[in-house]
């Protein structure tokens, strides 16, 4: 597949993550994921290409917010960005640091009825979703094992002890990347002893 036929999968799941209300942060992870290994530099000029390409659509708005709290904003009644401004706030760039408010983004109903007429193995996420139906498939009873160790995590960060192990490293056949995991994480401690080891093993650990 091409980088152009890649950038198409990125700039239609950017649109199908818009029914959402997201700020750009968003559309850089599928970046990342679309183009793993690129610079962030590469990433900026990808985003910035994508969310711009859907205004110009007019396929999706953006509107000013809150960093922290804009998604609790509606978008209909807040202030409207231009594009401009929009422009010039993505120019920032993915490294950049924090500001009181951002812009946040969502489809309109032109982007809507776009979003319609795009088969689903076109979005990025596709192929993971049959990997993870396929597994369920084989593995009926792993969301309740997943939703039982949600439920021991919570109580782990309440309590301390050992940290619950997630569900998909007892699967040999699971389909993705074993992430969140280290064998250290059994170990019995309060939360700030568990904290000290993570951070200890994590400085410890080679590039």
């Amino acid at each position: 597949m091409s980088d152009e036929q890649t950038f198409d999968r990125l700039k239609w799941t950017v649109l199908d993550e818009a029914g959402f209300h997201h700020n750009a942060g968003i559309a850089y992870y599928w970046a990342a994921r679309a183009f793993p290994g690129r610079e962030t530099h590469e990433l900026d000029d990808l985003v910035q290409r994508a969310l711009i390409d859907l205004l110009d659509e007019e396929l999706i708005f953006f509107h000013w917010g809150g960093w922290d709290d804009g998604v609790d904003v509606d978008p209909h009644t807040a202030k409207r960005a231009t594009r401009a401004e929009v422009e010039a706030d993505l120019r920032r760039g993915g490294d950049a640091d924090p500001t009181p408010e951002t812009v946040w983004f969502t489809s309109t109903e032109a982007g809507e009825a776009k979003l319609a007429t795009i088969p689903a193995e076109v979005f990025l996420g596709y192929e993971d979703e049959i990997k993870r139906k396929a597994f369920l498939s084989r593995h009926p009873e792993f969301p309740q094992r997943q939703q039982e160790w949600l439920q021991a995590k919570e109580r782990w960060v309440r309590e301390g002890g050992r940290m619950p192990r997630p569900p998909s490293t007892k699967y040999p056949d699971w389909p993705f990347e074993q992430r969140g995991w280290r064998w250290y994480d059994s170990l019995p401690g309060s939360r700030l002893g568990n904290l000290i080891a993570r951070l200890f093993f994590w400085r410890s650990e080679p590039d």
